[in-house]
């Protein structure tokens, strides 16, 4: 199975500019929760008591209590919140990440500098690792596109691999099309 990323690390996805970290109290209720989620377009909540890290609440776990007939204006975090954080730091892969996430059924881990040290640095989501695969795919499908062109254009490639670098080029052709529409609209 491929890796993701070819082994990229968790600190590869985390931008150059501070991140905050958002953080609620257990005693809070899951309304003020979900104000703050809305308020900063985030996904989640670390819950914090002091300094101590307690547990982390998500819009599924939001959802899931709603679902199961809890009022969100009278529950506590504490009640509606997974309490066992999974991480992981800034040197573990993403596949790493992505085999925790999958494994718990997780969509976000958060992210220590050290292992279980300091202060979490970021909150590490599914799609930060989407976003990272599809980067190195692309990378990689250019790299592989420039190479077969370049035996094209050399003529040492066989009829299929013509073939495919015509049918490539109509699809590019078509991609960069449908990116003209959808800007139009």
């Amino acid at each position: 199975m491929r890796c993701v990323g070819n082994e990229q690390k968790t600190r590869d996805v985390i931008e150059d500019s501070p991140i905050v970290i958002h953080t609620i109290s257990p005693e809070e209720s899951v309304i003020e929760a979900v104000k703050m989620m809305s308020y900063n377009s985030v996904g989640c909540l670390i819950v914090s008591e002091g300094d101590k890290y307690v547990g982390i609440l998500t819009e599924r776990d939001i959802t899931s209590n709603m679902g199961d007939g809890n009022d969100v204006y009278s529950i506590k975090v504490k009640s509606a919140m997974t309490s066992k954080i999974c991480f992981v730091g800034l040197d573990d892969t993403l596949d790493y990440a992505l085999r925790i996430m999958r494994s718990k059924g997780f969509r976000h881990l958060p992210v220590f500098p050290v292992f279980e040290e300091g202060a979490i640095v970021y909150v590490l989501s599914i799609r930060n690792i989407a976003f990272a695969e599809v980067d190195e795919l692309t990378s990689d499908i250019k790299v592989l596109t420039n190479h077969v062109f370049s035996w094209a254009q050399t003529g040492r490639t066989t009829s299929s691999t013509k073939r495919w670098a015509a049918q490539s080029t109509q699809a590019r052709h078509k991609t960069q099309k449908r990116r003209q529409d959808t800007a139009a609209i």
